[in-house]
Formats: structure tokens, C-alpha cells, sequence
């Protein structure tokens, strides 16, 4: 009799993780769960849906008929836990969904603010599809706006609130925009761009508290001074989405991420990890997830061969991103 396999996610880790298990076992039983959204969305092109480019169906790679094709099982719930002892995910309501093999694919979650203050309306994040949802009903042309994070996410969103009609302040912590792929000639010339498109590009300065009025959003603290704001992004980063698998016996790095092996195998019996949730090891001998749309792409592919029993292991490939 086949397994029973069940996919955590339905991002790009988890949908080639899909594909490629069937590809290899026609029969078998493939479920998919994901509270986000019922089809496999390109996250990165999440920013052409916010600035009115696409739509979301347009960001979709594959037609809607591809899970019945395929025979994917579709489970539109938000996991709340894992008991391993029986093999099952646990949903809101008790509900349980039990596997023979189970990949977690759950991507990650915006990494929350630490600013006092911080937590109220007003103040959002640009990760998930309800992300996307919030602040696309709330950015309203004549708004100030302060961006925080120095990041892609960060000038995606200051690109389109400006589109928007709203005025931008551009808050980055470092000394230039995106020490991580870039230098400080290529930064320049960024920043050079941003300030032109009637962004005001704030560096090397550091966020002290988000400032409210009875819970209103007033304005934000920066270096000393308060710059007025009606709306308030954070893009600092993301964290593991784990934390509905605390106390599942589940072996978690201090930041959250998954613990696996090089075939993406988590400590527990049937249990694989992959994507931006794992915890992978790098060229340096560190260990830490890989929070790339390409290389969760490869991941899932490894953790399915994996799921199938060939002696698969997971090596990053020449370094890169959606930057280079």
C-alpha cells in the first residue's frame, strides 16, 4: 500500500516537493495543507499585486487545475501542533490529520518588531498574502509613510507607496542600502535613485519606538527625533514560521528553524523539514536557514527524494539571489 504523504506549505518548497513524489509514485496519497491561500503563489511577485501590476492569479505558475490533475488532497487549515507518537498534524478544533511521511514546508513569518510601541494598528509587515491584504486596504494616497529595514523587501514597499501617492521616509540601520549584495558604490547609486523618486533615504540611523496617541499611530523615533508617520512598515527580516511545533519533541534551533540532516531529515521518525524553516548547513560550517526562493525550490526536491529513500543530500549550489 502507498503512503500516505502530507506537505506542510504550498510554497515552491512545498508544491516541487509535491511534484516531484508523484512524478515517482503515481498512486500514492499526497495531501497539501496551507491556511494561506489554495493555490501555489511566486511570493516575490507579491509586490506587482500591491502596486496594481498583476493580479494574485496572475503570480500563480501553475493553471488551477493542476491538484486534480496531480491528485493533490487539498487541506485549507492552520496546523497548530504536531504529535508525533501518532503521526498526525493537530488543527484549530482538535481536528487531526495523520501521515506515514510528513514534510514541513512552512516557510516564514515576518520577523515581529521590537520597538516599544510598536504593536497596534498602523503598523504593518510585507510577507504573507494577508500582509499584502492589509496594507493594501490601509496605504492611502497623502499618507506618510516610514519604511524600516534596509532590505529588498524594504525598497519594494517604499517603491510603491510612493507610486501610491504617499510620502516615504526610507529608515535603514546601515551605514548603505543592502550591505548584503551590494557595496557602497552600488548602494550610492541606489539611494542616489530612491531620493530622486522622492524618497527620503535615512542611513545609519537607528529606530527607538513607535510613537501613538491613545493607540493611533503618531509617528516613529529615529535617532533622536520624531519623523510623523500615519503608516508604518517593518521589514527587519523574517523568522522561521515554527511556532506552532514548540513542544512536539521537534529538535529547533534557538532561532526556530527546523534541525535536519543533510537528506533534510528532522530527529523525529517520518518527519522532513525544508525551506525557509530548516536549518541547513552553509559553506562556513554554519548552520542556518537558507531564506531564498531558488534554494527552497532545490530543497524540496531533495526532501522528496529523500522521502522516497534514495541517498539524496542537500548541497547549496553557486551563491544567489534575486539581486544578482
Amino acid at each position: 500500500m502507498s503512503a500516505h504523504y502530507v506537505i506542510l506549505g504550498n510554497g515552491v518548497c512545498g508544491m516541487e516537493a509535491a511534484l516531484a513524489l508523484r512524478r515517482r509514485e503515481a498512486e500514492a496519497r499526497i495531501t497539501i495543507v496551507s491556511e494561506e491561500h489554495d493555490h501555489f503563489f511566486s511570493r516575490p511577485a507579491l509586490m506587482y499585486v500591491l502596486c496594481g501590476q498583476l493580479d494574485l492569479r496572475a503570480t500563480e505558475p501553475y493553471d488551477r487545475g493542476l491538484y486534480a490533475r496531480m491528485g493533490f488532497e487539498r487541506v485549507r487549515k492552520r496546523a497548530l501542533g504536531l504529535e508525533a507518537a501518532e503521526r498526525s498534524l493537530v488543527f484549530e478544533g482538535g481536528e487531526r490529520l495523520g501521515y506515514d511521511k510528513l514534510l514541513l514546508a512552512a516557510g516564514s513569518r515576518a520577523r515581529p518588531a521590537p520597538w516599544p510601541g510598536a504593536e497596534g494598528p498602523g503598523l504593518h509587515y510585507f510577507v504573507t498574502l494577508g500582509d499584502l491584504l492589509g496594507l493594501d486596504r490601509e496605504a492611502k494616497p497623502g499618507m506618510r509613510a516610514v519604511v524600516i529595514g534596509g532590505g529588498l523587501i524594504g525598497v519594494e514597499v517604499a517603491e510603491v507607496l510612493v507610486q501610491r501617492g504617499l510620502g516615504v521616509v526610507f529608515a535603514i540601520r546601515e551605514n548603505w542600502y543592502f550591505p548584503l549584495a551590494l557595496d557602497r558604490n552600488e548602494a550610492a547609486l541606489v539611494s542616489e535613485h530612491m531620493g530622486n523618486q522622492g524618497v527620503d533615504v535615512r542611513l545609519g540611523v537607528s529606530v527607538e519606538e513607535v510613537l501613538r496617541d491613545g493607540g493611533r499611530l503618531r509617528g516613529v523615533r529615529i535617532g533622536g527625533g520624531e519623523v510623523p508617520a500615519d503608516l508604518v512598515v517593518s521589514a527587519i527580516g523574517v523568522v522561521p514560521n515554527t511556532g506552532f511545533l514548540e513542544g512536539s519533541g521537534l529538535s529547533l534551533s534557538p532561532g526556530g528553524a527546523v534541525e535536519v540532516d543533510d537528506a533534510l531529515r528532522t530527529n523525529l521518525a517520518g518527519v522532513w523539514a525544508a525551506g525557509d524553516c530548516a536549518n541547513v548547513a552553509w559553506a562556513d560550517g554554519s548552520r542556518r536557514p537558507e531564506q531564498l526562493w531558488y534554494t527552497a525550490r532545490d530543497q524540496g526536491r531533495v526532501a522528496a527524494a529523500s522521502m522516497l529513500g534514495d541517498d539524496a543530500g542537500y548541497r547549496r549550489a553557486t551563491w544567489y539571489n534575486s539581486a544578482k
